[in-house]
């Protein structure tokens, strides 16, 4: 009799060590799934980011070619109206057009300060956004990894809520990350606009001075 209340008590001493093992495992087997997860998604924001940097430097280009040639045709215009004017004496001519020729130079050195220093700001900006949103999904990594060693190797009750919200997070990292993208993309679109902006103002300024000499 005795002998038999013993075994039962080994017995279910077997069985609840058994329990709270596949409890163990079902957490660390979950949190393994959350860091994958948290990897591939991250990876897929990497590559994101990686094309917008490159498309930031395309419009760089893009814009500061552009407006290159626009302060040129300006001037040449400007040169040939100059050459129109009547009254004007060889001096004169000689000197507006050196000025025009100076404020061409000075307009394409702004345009090329103004066009690299908005795209650097936005390589920073994206570099910062990735970096952020990396340091918060690994972080959650890090607080269930101490959700787990919390519960200990024998409280089931913990090991199987912690296994449930470490479950529920990796179903939310794929959205927790489109919505970064998406929000990421609205940014780096506003820091397009800023590079364009940025040219089109020196140019008008430029153009605008440039007209004074010929009228």
């Amino acid at each position: 009799m005795f002998r038999n209340i013993l075994l039962f008590i080994f017995g279910a001493l077997v069985t609840a060590q058994l329990c709270h093992a596949d409890a163990v495992d079902d957490a660390e087997a979950a949190l393994n799934v959350l860091r994958q997860t948290t990897i591939d998604n991250l990876n897929r924001g990497t590559l994101e980011q990686i094309k917008w940097c490159t498309e930031v430097d395309t419009v760089a280009l893009d814009t500061k070619e552009s407006g290159l040639k626009a302060l040129e045709a300006k001037t040449a215009e400007l040169i040939l109206q100059l050459k129109k004017v009547r009254n004007s004496t060889p001096a004169k001519m000689a000197s507006c057009y050196g000025t025009l020729t100076r404020l061409q130079q000075e307009a394409a050195d702004d345009l090329e300060t103004c066009v690299n220093d908005q795209a650097d700001e936005a390589v920073t900006l994206i570099s910062d956004k990735g970096s952020a949103v990396t340091v918060q999904t690994l972080k959650t990594i890090y607080d269930e990894e101490k959700e787990i060693i919390f519960c200990g190797r024998s409280n089931e009750e913990c090991l199987t809520g912690v296994t449930a919200d470490i479950n529920e997070k990796t179903a939310a990292v794929p959205d927790i990350i489109n919505d970064e993208i998406e929000v990421d993309r609205q940014a780096v679109d506003e820091q397009i606009e800023l590079i364009k902006a940025c040219a089109a103002k020196v140019v008008e300024k430029a153009n605008g001075f440039a007209r004074r000499c010929v009228h």
